[in-house]
C-alpha cells in the first residue's frame, strides 16, 4: 500500500485534532502516513514527529509570502525529494495555502497515479460583509481554490452549509464532492458528574464574525446588573483591544485563558467545566467548537444561522437564539439549559458520538478502500 501524505502548510492549531484522528485511523487500517507541515505545528506533533517534514513557517500573511518566495527559490526541490522518496498513492490537503496549487501540480507530475483530496473548510463566504477588513483576502483565497479544483480527485466539505456555498461559488465543478463532518478522537477525560464551575464559555477564534463583541457585551451587562453569572473566555486570538473596552472589575465575572498555544486538552477541560458553550457567530460555514463542546456533554447556545442550526437542535442539545440576540435571550437560554441539564448534556454527548467521533471513520471514509490507486476510477459520489 503506497504512502498517504497529509499536507498542512499553514499553522492552525484547531486542525491538529482532526489530522491526528485521521492519521491514527489510517495507521490502524494499514496505511503508512507522513506529514508535510508548517513548523509551528511541531509542538503538537510528538507522536508523529519522526514521520513529519516541516517545510513552511506559515502562520501570518507575511510568513505565507515568505514561504512562497522560498518555495520558488529552492524549496520546491525538497518537495521533489519527499515525493520521490515516499511515492504517495494518496494525498490530503488540510488547510488553504497559496502553495497548495504548486505542490499539487508537482505531486501529479512526479506521481501521476496519486489521488489527491482536500478538506475545504471555507469554499465560499456568502456573507462577506461580516469579514470587512479580510474581504479581499478571502476572495483571493477562493480564486486560488478555483485554480486548484481541476487537480483534485475528491473535495471533502464538512457541512451542508459548505456544500451549498461550494455550489454557488464553483457551479461548473464536475469532480467528486463529499460531505463529511470533521472527525475527532473521543478524548474527554472529564466525568459527567464533575462540577460545572462556569455558566457560559466562549471558546476558539475571537473575531467579529465569531461574535466576540456580543459575548463581551453579555459580560458587561452581567456586571452592570450584578447577575452573578460566571463566564470563561478561552482563545489564542489577540483580545487586548476588546478587553480594554470593558469596565473595571470585569475579572470578577470573567476568567480569561489567552495565550498563543492552547492545547486541545485545555479546550476540552474548559468545555467540561461550563454549563454551556456559546457560539454567538454572525456567520460560519461549520463549527469545530460545537463538536468539542458536545464531546464533553456541554450544550451549546448558538445563533440561529445556517452553519449552526444544522447540528444544534433547539432544546435538545442546545438552544438557538436570534442572530441579533439580547442579554435576556441568553439568560433565558441558560436557565433552560440548567433546568434541563441532565437531558441536554446526554443529548449533546450522543450527538458527538453519532456524528463527529472517529469511530465512524469507516462510515465516512470507506470509499478509500474502494479506490484503486493503480487505476483511476473513483468511489461513488457521497450525497
Amino acid at each position: 500500500m503506497n504512502d498517504f501524505l497529509i499536507i498542512c502548510l499553514k499553522y492552525g492549531y484547531g486542525n491538529w485534532q482532526h489530522m491526528k484522528s485521521f492519521a491514527t485511523c489510517l495507521q490502524h487500517r494499514g496505511y503508512k502516513v507522513h506529514f508535510i507541515l508548517s513548523k509551528d505545528l511541531r509542538w503538537m506533533y510528538a507522536d508523529f514527529d519522526s514521520m513529519s517534514y516541516y517545510l513552511t513557517t506559515s502562520h501570518s500573511f507575511l510568513s505565507i509570502l515568505w514561504d512562497a518566495f522560498l518555495f520558488f527559490l529552492y524549496k520546491w526541490f525538497i518537495y521533489v525529494k519527499v515525493f520521490r522518496k515516499h511515492k504517495p498513492g494518496r494525498m490530503l490537503l488540510v488547510m488553504w495555502h497559496p502553495l497548495n496549487f504548486f505542490v499539487t501540480k508537482l505531486a501529479k507530475t512526479l506521481c501521476p497515479k496519486c489521488q489527491i483530496y482536500i478538506w475545504m473548510h471555507e469554499p465560499y463566504k456568502v456573507d462577506i460583509l461580516e469579514y470587512k477588513e479580510k474581504a479581499l483576502a478571502i476572495r483571493c483565497i477562493e480564486y486560488l481554490q478555483q485554480m486548484l479544483l481541476p487537480l483534485l480527485d475528491i473535495v471533502v466539505l464538512h457541512s451542508e452549509r459548505a456544500r451549498s456555498a461550494f455550489e454557488i461559488r464553483y457551479p461548473n465543478h464536475k469532480g467528486k464532492v463529499k460531505v463529511i463532518p470533521l472527525l475527532f478522537m473521543d478524548e474527554c477525560k472529564m466525568k459527567s458528574t464533575n462540577p460545572r464551575l462556569f455558566d457560559i464559555t466562549f471558546l476558539g477564534t475571537a473575531g467579529k464574525a465569531k461574535g466576540i463583541e456580543s459575548f463581551l457585551e453579555i459580560v458587561r451587562q452581567n456586571k452592570d446588573l450584578n447577575s452573578g453569572l460566571k463566564f470563561q473566555l478561552v482563545t489564542s486570538s489577540k483580545i487586548d483591544t476588546y478587553l480594554r473596552k470593558l469596565d473595571t472589575g470585569w475579572d470578577m465575572f470573567l476568567k480569561v485563558i489567552n495565550k498563543p498555544l492552547i492545547s486541545d486538552q485545555e479546550m476540552r477541560e474548559a468545555c467540561a467545566k461550563s454549563y454551556t458553550v456559546i457560539a454567538p457567530y454572525r456567520e460560519t460555514t461549520q463549527s469545530g467548537v460545537v463538536p468539542v463542546a458536545f464531546m464533553c456533554g456541554t450544550p451549546v447556545i448558538g445563533t440561529d444561522i445556517e452553519g449552526l442550526r444544522e447540528y444544534i437542535i433547539n432544546k435538545s442539545n442546545g438552544i438557538l437564539v436570534p442572530k441579533d440576540f439580547s442579554y435576556e435571550d441568553v439568560v433565558f437560554a441558560l436557565e433552560y439549559i440548567k433546568a434541563n441539564f441532565i437531558e441536554l448534556s446526554k443529548n449533546s454527548r450522543k450527538s458527538f458520538v453519532d456524528i463527529w467521533s472517529d469511530k465512524n471513520f469507516d462510515r465516512y471514509y470507506g470509499w478509500l478502500n474502494e479506490t484503486d490507486t493503480n487505476n483511476s476510477p473513483f468511489a461513488r459520489n457521497n450525497s
